[in-house]
């Protein structure tokens, strides 16, 4: 088969998890995977690299074209100013100078068809942004294959890309036109949760595309023997890793705006607790945060391994999953999985939905949703007397385990490859 992931590792990003992972055990059932993905060009690397590399995998990185000159911050004025001039250049087309893959339509088209060729490819799945697969549904049309589309994330209905750099109005047209063409000519279209494979759906008009839910997982071979045991300590600490997007920020400075109330409400509540945010953030978020003028609230953006980030999961209280409006009923992002399968509590900052009731209903955590009043006070209050009677049902345990591990997910894969 052929996957083209544009942040396959060891490309950095939590985009080439997903992918990184079902490779590692698609080899494991005998199964050819040709990989291309965007040639990693950023002094970090994946973190999801493990099982990436070695017998039945052959990965082909591809410059994307101008990315480098957009993206340049060097000491070289010619070359930034040169950089400044093209992005306002692609600004007028229905391009997009922040979407490197835009860009790149003969280059992609290119590779893939000479993989495709050499290697006699039958099965081509594809993980990206609507110009990824638009540009990859053409490869129907010179050869015979089974295409997969598979999306993590609902791209043309997130407001953020409507409101930010990424995609001028303008652009809108031809970005939702890439992503309904592109599942218009799909075999199959397989999302991360029902509510993407519906929201696809009812867009299609091709009533011969399939459409089909494979979640994210955990791989067990990730954590060995950990699990998460509650540790005494003078402050209850909550821990969100990882990215944050645009859409999520809304709710994650209520919940902060909650907190830091409890300072003159009841200071000696608000000193029991501390809220300790590592990733990538929006760029205003570390504004925001600092006019909240609250001490226990600490922000950094250091680059994790693996190992460490979990030890840091098992130090803590309560682990966060961030959910924006659009995916209060998409079920869990991928660190979820990292709290499922640690055992651990998990703090779940979303609007009324799914994923609030699944976890006030399992009594594994604790939902804080922006649509429903509350008072500060009694809800930290919650957390402080009911955090010890948070657990993982040896039933619940096991569901998790037959729903999301991810050697049983690429196995249901594996029975769509031709």
């Amino acid at each position: 088969m052929l996957i083209i992931c544009y942040s396959f590792p060891p490309y950095p990003g939590i985009g080439g998890r997903r992918w990184g992972k079902f490779v590692k055990y698609f080899v494991r059932q005998n199964i050819e995977c040709h990989v291309i993905s965007a040639k990693n060009h950023c002094q970090d690397q994946s973190v999801w690299g493990e099982g990436t590399t070695g017998a039945g995998i052959f990965h082909y990185p591809i410059p994307f074209r101008f990315r480098r000159l957009t993206t340049y911050t060097g000491k070289n004025i010619f070359i930034r100013i040169l950089g400044r001039v093209f992005r306002m250049g692609v600004g007028f087309t229905h391009y997009s100078p922040y979407f490197y893959s835009s860009l790149s339509k003969g280059q992609l088209l290119g590779a893939a068809s000479e993989v495709i060729r050499k290697q006699g490819i039958r099965t081509v799945i594809v993980s990206g942004d609507p110009y990824v697969y638009y540009y990859a549904s053409m490869l129907k049309e010179n050869h015979d294959i089974k295409l997969i589309l598979d999306f993590r994330d609902l791209w043309t209905d997130d407001q953020s890309y409507k409101r930010g750099p990424q995609v001028k109005q303008k652009q809108l047209g031809y970005f939702h036109q890439c992503e309904l063409n592109a599942v218009n000519r799909a075999d199959l279209v397989v999302g991360v949760s029902n509510v993407i494979t519906e929201r696809l759906q009812s867009r299609c008009t091709n009533r011969q595309v399939q459409f089909k839910v494979i979640p994210n997982g955990f791989d067990h071979e990730d954590y060995g023997s950990m699990k998460w045991k509650f540790c005494e300590s003078d402050k209850l600490t909550i821990v969100h890793g990882g990215n944050m997007s645009a859409a999520a920020l809304l709710p994650m400075i209520d919940f902060l705006k909650a907190y830091t109330s409890l300072k003159k409400s009841n200071s000696a509540l608000w000193d029991s607790f501390e809220i300790k945010l590592m990733g990538n953030f929006p760029p205003n978020f570390a504004k925001l945060v600092g006019e909240l003028d609250n001490a226990n609230i600490i922000v950094g953006n250091e680059f994790e391994s693996n190992q460490k980030y979990f030890q840091k999961l098992l130090s803590a209280h309560l682990g966060i999953i961030l959910h924006p409006i659009e995916y209060r009923d998409a079920k869990f992002i991928t660190k979820t999985f990292d709290y499922f399968h640690l055992n651990m509590p998990i703090l779940a900052i979303t609007y009324s939905g799914v994923v609030s009731e699944f976890v006030d209903r399992s009594n594994i955590g604790f939902s804080f949703c922006p649509d429903k009043p509350i008072i500060p006070e009694e809800f930290f209050k919650k957390i402080q007397n009911d955090i010890r009677k948070k657990e993982y049902s040896s039933e619940l345990q096991h569901q998790l385990d037959r729903a999301y591990n991810i050697a049983y997910l690429a196995n249901m894969y594996s029975q769509e490859i031709c």
